[in-house]
């Protein structure tokens, strides 16, 4: 474990020292960015990434330790309209992995989120939202049984609508949300299959937010929220009743996007109360959104964390709280070269059952533009994973190379 700490750490120096590696190679512009395809009033970004990824530990496992290799697709699509009033966009990426031998261990994850913006007046809009993802869950979660063979598939569907109201510097914001959640089941190496079905919920939610704008590019807010949590199954496996009322309380700062700065960050305190006595009432603090830092011209640095109460099956406990943050930093070598590093660091405890389980992740990439539509590409990732339960740590090192297509 202190030889997997060491590597984590020499890669962090290494992501922090991306900047200050390439500093004086002082160029400008932004010549290979995409330009899309005009399509009426919409520009459309297609865009994908293919070739090889190698890994050392395909199935992420603490004591069997296989490499393959495999074919990565990484297709993507941005729309963006050109309307003077109203809005709408779409995005999609994704990424799916087709290994040569452990095909059990193939990976998919999908990310799609449309937006639509209706601008009735001058000071009031209506914005609606509709979004999916796909993902694989860690095999080393304590949600994940020891004897699981292959991917775990979750899925997640949602959309929200709101309004949002802008008399002089205030800015109001009412929205509601709703999100289903859907747990693959579990193949087991027995050859039977565990049901996830009782993991699988559904969680509306209703939020105001209100907040000032100090200066045009300064905006603090205030926000609150309440959310139940509805399980398709009236109790679980264990016979305890999941439902929950949930209430939430933030306060935080927008930065209005500007040559230096713009996102949003905030501090965020959540209450959930389980409809079983037998549940613990879990709460947390933490902090919560996005910032883009543009040190120069050539540089972003980007911070995003997150914090909050996920659901779980374990009998003993009521939620896992979590913590996230991540930090990249983008920077251009060239005006045909990018360089980009990345560091991120995740903390899930289960609130009643006293189990903690730590992600650390460490990437860089270089991405060489031939022209506009053409760019070769090459990554690295290297990943720790440490629980406090017995035999589910595990490390993995990734490489992918590639060529990048983009319009």
């Amino acid at each position: 474990m202190a030889n997997d700490r060491f590597i984590g750490a020499a890669s962090l120096l290494c992501v922090l020292a991306l900047p200050v590696a390439a500093s004086g190679q002082e160029v400008g512009g932004r010549a290979y960015e995409q330009t899309g395809l005009s399509a009426g009033g919409f520009t459309v970004y297609p865009a994908i990434e293919t070739g090889p990824a190698f890994t050392d530990n395909v199935a992420q496992s603490p004591d069997d330790r296989r490499s393959d290799i495999g074919l990565r697709i990484a297709p993507e699509l941005k729309v963006r309209s050109g309307w003077s009033r109203h809005s709408l966009s779409f995005d999609l990426d994704s990424e799916h992995v087709l290994y040569a031998r452990e095909s059990d261990e193939d990976t998919n994850d999908v990310s799609l989120n449309g937006a639509f913006r209706l601008d009735v007046r001058r000071d009031l809009s209506a914005e609606t939202e509709a979004r999916y993802s796909l993902s694989d869950e860690n095999p080393g979660s304590a949600d994940v049984p020891s004897g699981a063979v292959g991917r775990v598939q979750d899925q997640s569907f949602g959309g929200s609508v709101g309004t949002t109201y802008r008399p002089g510097h205030v800015v109001a914001r009412l929205r509601g949300t709703i999100d289903w959640y859907r747990y693959g089941d579990v193949d087991l190496g027995d050859g039977s299959v565990e049901d996830n079905s009782d993991r699988d919920y559904m969680a509306p939610e209703i939020e105001l937010r209100v907040g000032y704008d100090v200066t045009p590019a300064v905006r603090p807010f205030i926000a609150v929220g309440y959310g139940p949590r509805i399980h398709s199954h009236k109790t679980d496996r264990n016979g305890l009743r999941r439902d929950s009322q949930g209430v939430s309380v933030s306060a935080g700062i927008v930065l209005e996007p500007s040559s230096l700065w713009s996102g949003e960050i905030g501090l965020r305190y959540e209450l959930r109360d389980y409809d079983d006595p037998a549940l613990k009432t879990a709460d947390v603090v933490g902090f919560f959104g996005s910032l883009l830092w543009r040190p120069t011209r050539l540089t972003d640095v980007r911070l995003s964390v997150d914090s909050g109460l996920d659901e779980t099956s374990l009998e003993d406990a009521s939620a896992v709280r979590y913590h996230s943050a991540t930090l990249g930093v983008s920077h251009r070598l060239r005006r045909y070269l990018t360089a980009t590093g990345e560091l991120s660091y995740a903390l899930d405890h289960y609130v009643g059952a006293s189990i903690d389980e730590e992600t650390w992740q460490a990437s860089l990439g270089l991405s060489y533009s031939i022209d506009r539509q053409i760019a070769l590409v090459a990554g690295y990732r290297y990943t720790l994973f440490d629980s406090s339960v017995p035999d589910r740590d595990y490390t993995e090192n990734r490489v992918t190379v590639g060529m990048r297509l983009q319009r």
